[in-house]
């Protein structure tokens, strides 16, 4: 029985140019494939949205960074940023991907991560679909490992009673 949560995808984005089309786009193809996210234009007035930030960061799986030409990094997308690179530096089992459209830069405080690279003439379709398979297929390696840590767990139990029961069948045949 799998009783794993839904995916949850914290979507960051510079509010330049096309790059919350291209948020809105992404969050309603992630639905489409019963992928929950979460984007600031989600936010309603009167809300701390530095709170709602660290809330939904700590919430999700996956990271996503859309960074498109001319993204430039606010106080307020500088400080989202920040956090978002401090969630995947602490807890492993987030996954950071930097989406990069056109000829963007790629801000140095993402160059530890390899970004998904859209060419202006790539379809929204072909974007999107790449972005949830390196999701879905970081999800999968998280349960792998997961499963992997616990088989591996459950050996190393084994093999501590075995040794357990051989140190006392040897005491009680020592002379």
């Amino acid at each position: 029985m799998d009783t794993a949560r839904p995916v949850q995808t914290f979507i960051s984005y510079s509010h330049t140019g096309d790059t919350r089309r291209w948020a809105e786009s992404l969050a309603k193809a992630l639905a489409k494939k019963g992928i929950s996210s979460w984007a600031d234009f989600n936010l309603v007035p009167g809300q701390n949205w530095v709170d709602e930030i660290e809330r939904r960061l700590d919430e999700a799986d996956s990271l996503l960074v859309l960074i498109g030409p001319g993204s430039i990094a606010s106080n307020r997308i500088d400080r989202e940023w920040q956090s978002v690179i401090r969630k995947a530096w602490t807890d492993p089992r987030k996954r950071l991907l930097p989406i990069v459209f056109g000829g963007a830069t790629l801000p140095a405080l993402f160059e530890s991560w390899v970004p998904l690279k859209v060419r202006p003439s790539t379809a929204t379709s072909k974007w999107t679909d790449e972005a949830l398979e390196l999701i879905q297929s970081a999800q999968r390696r998280t349960r792998v490992t997961k499963d992997l840590r616990v088989a591996r767990s459950k050996r190393i139990s084994e093999m501590s009673k075995a040794v357990r029961r051989m140190k006392r069948t040897n005491a009680g045949t020592k002379v």
